[in-house]
């Protein structure tokens, strides 16, 4: 671990149970982990979410962890989902709390729409330029005034970003997915047998 290059976070299924993350007992495995936590240079970022759910049982349990460096602590924190997903594993997803816009997409020149006569016309290159300047101002200027004629004469794409469609979601989906999503609530909230059936019911139909 202590090989890997700075800063990192580690993701997993340590399969650790302790009571600093939610457990309600401690087995041999979260002892250990226990004992690597002690290190100053390592920190937890759970704090008691539920992770898994064990169906034999009808338990719930925290054993997937994420460990991180001290400078990575304050930066994310840790958020699980409360639906499976058809797992026995609820995702888990680390939310940046820097509020950096992940999916920036830049635009475009629609170059088959472009006036190249108003972009030939507005495109300023003077011998000036070329001839009397280190080559690095050079190119800089002729840059300058290559993007300022194309600005002025090509437009350019939306820079929204596209979701991709699921062309095979339909209703019948949807409102598959719905049941589910409500028998696996009511389980949760109520875990007894017939809630258990009901929910497997509707998660194979939903499959």
């Amino acid at each position: 671990m202590f090989q890997l290059p700075e800063p990192f976070v580690i993701l997993g299924d340590l399969n650790g149970h302790s009571q600093i993350w939610g457990s309600d007992d401690t087995n041999s495995r979260g002892r250990q982990i226990e004992k690597l936590l002690h290190d100053p240079n390592l920190c937890l970022l759970n704090t008691v979410e539920i992770t898994h759910f064990h169906t034999p049982t009808r338990t719930f349990h925290s054993i997937d962890l994420a460990i991180c460096k001290p400078s990575l602590l304050p930066v994310f924190s840790l958020q699980t989902d409360p639906d499976l997903h058809n797992s026995d594993h609820f995702p888990i997803t680390l939310a940046d709390n820097r509020h950096l816009h992940i999916h920036t997409v830049f635009s475009t020149f629609k170059y088959n729409l472009a006036n190249w006569t108003k972009f030939t016309s507005t495109a300023c290159i003077t011998k000036t330029m070329v001839c009397d300047n280190p080559i690095d101002t050079a190119v800089n200027q002729i840059t300058e005034a290559l993007i300022a004629a194309a600005e002025n004469s090509i437009p350019k794409t939306k820079n929204n970003f596209r979701r991709q469609r699921k062309v095979w979601w339909n209703s019948d989906c949807r409102e598959a997915y719905k049941n589910q999503r409500k028998a696996w609530g009511r389980f949760r909230r109520y875990p007894t047998t017939a809630n258990l059936i009901l929910y497997k019911q509707a998660k194979a139909y939903s499959r």
